[in-house]
């Protein structure tokens, strides 16, 4: 039934998977013949009011982020019983698969990965979307080593409409922060950087940090026990990285980073760093064979003038003027002392040079994020008011259906009155 509703719409219709909230399709839109991905919800999902209006609202809100490290939204739609939301289709690999075939990443490799991650989850939270399934099998990796996150505002729906465990969880219980099923209704964008933090353990070790047999044993060690240390890994990691995690995953929310931004940031500065060091190494070594070669070439020619005899060296004859001739001063070669001093300094001033682009990038970078978050923050407001609106039309209608059938009501007992006297008087009349 469902395939023959989404025919109208799309052609070369293949089932791409299934869970508990629905089925997800691959197919091409036929009006803008383009490739796209459909996530059907399921009917008595879809039938919930609260749920199917929370998910639209959230669906407009990522339509409207376009932020490159996000699953494009292009449209959602619905009909009596199904609703469905439109997105885009992309060619590459789930990261969760990446890590089962390839094992532990390079700690720059799954660093740049989680800079892509905390980036949309920036722009999201920005605009009050908190994802609440944050996990590698919800991110993908397109063929040029972009990252983008899927499956956005699934989980904060499913909380708002009251499902249960017997229905469906919460998020992924590997990957939720304590707080998720502490006290559910007071987590913020933290709980995101928690997931995010066992996401990057796994990416450079490739297992979680917390494992057992049952939900209790991992949901007690997410309350209870520390991560453990990432160490005897294939690549080495930097401690400033394994602090980057264990603050993503301390227990308290108030102990982690306080915002995407802040995290993403100590992330850029470790890689900032070891960017810089690597220039700096390769600097010394070509200082260190100029200097080689420069004392093989003095060594040349000291042993060619010891070998050539008195007779064939020329001296030219001093030239007499009447006047005394300046000597030209003579020049003394740099000692190494004066070049380290030399190659120091100029690398100082390409660091400062380095530093100071950066920070007009952020400027740059801070002011564009303010402009789109104010935009975004206009649009949800906007969003919210018409809601406001709808459920204050909504409640007028209402209010107005239920004094139409309280008249009717009272007419109907006013006609039981009159028929009610009607036969007391033919009673009446005929004793």
């Amino acid at each position: 039934m469902m395939e023959a509703i989404l025919s109208k719409y799309y052609a070369d219709l293949t089932v791409l998977g299934e869970g508990a909230m629905g089925k997800v399709w691959r197919a091409t839109d036929s009006l803008l013949e383009r490739d796209v991905a459909i996530k059907v919800m399921k009917p008595e999902i879809a039938a919930q009011a609260d749920f199917s209006e929370r998910f639209l609202v959230e669906a407009r809100v990522l339509a409207r982020i376009s932020h490159p490290n996000i699953v494009a939204v292009y449209q959602a739609k619905r009909d009596a019983s199904h609703i469905w939301i439109e997105l885009e289709y992309l060619h590459g690999s789930l990261l969760d698969k990446i890590i089962a075939t390839d094992g532990p990443m390079p700690w720059q490799t799954a660093t740049r990965l989680i800079i892509q991650a905390l980036h949309g989850l920036e722009r999201a939270h920005a605009a009050g979307i908190i994802h609440r399934d944050v996990k590698p099998s919800n991110a993908i990796v397109t063929e040029d080593g972009t990252l983008k996150l899927m499956d956005f505002g699934i989980a904060r729906v499913k909380q708002a409409t009251k499902l249960t465990r017997t229905g469906y969880t919460l998020g992924t219980v590997a990957y939720m922060a304590p707080e998720q099923f502490q006290s559910p209704d007071t987590i913020d964008g933290r709980a995101d950087l928690y997931s995010v933090g066992i996401m990057f353990y796994e990416l450079l070790s490739g297992s979680v940090p917390f494992d057992g047999k049952t939900e209790f044993e991992i949901l007690d060690q997410h309350v209870r026990v520390k991560p453990p240390p990432l160490k005897n890994l294939p690549s080495p990691v930097p401690d400033s990285i394994q602090r980057a995690i264990e603050r993503a995953l301390e227990k308290n929310p108030d102990k982690r980073f306080p915002d995407a931004a802040s995290f993403r940031a100590a992330l850029e500065t470790t890689l900032a760093q070891n960017d810089q060091k690597q220039p700096r190494e390769g600097k010394g070594v070509d200082r260190r064979l100029w200097v080689v070669a420069g004392a093989l070439v003095v060594g040349v020619l000291s042993a060619w003038l010891f070998t050539r005899s008195p007779d064939s060296i020329t001296v030219n004859p001093p030239i007499t003027t009447g006047q005394d001739v300046p000597q030209p001063a003579t020049t003394t070669p740099p000692s190494d002392e004066e070049r380290d001093e030399s190659t120091r300094l100029a690398n100082e001033a390409e660091l400062a040079e380095e530093a100071e682009r950066q920070e007009k990038k952020k400027r740059i970078e801070s002011d564009r994020k303010r402009d789109e978050d104010e935009r975004i923050a206009r649009e949800v407001e906007r969003i919210e008011k018409e809601r406001a609106v709808r459920e204050a039309a909504a409640a007028k209608l209402e209010k107005e259906r239920l004094a139409r059938e309280a008249a009717a009501a009272k007419l109907e007992k006013e006609r039981l009155a009159r028929e009610a006297a009607a036969a007391k008087l033919e009673k009446e009349r005929l004793a």
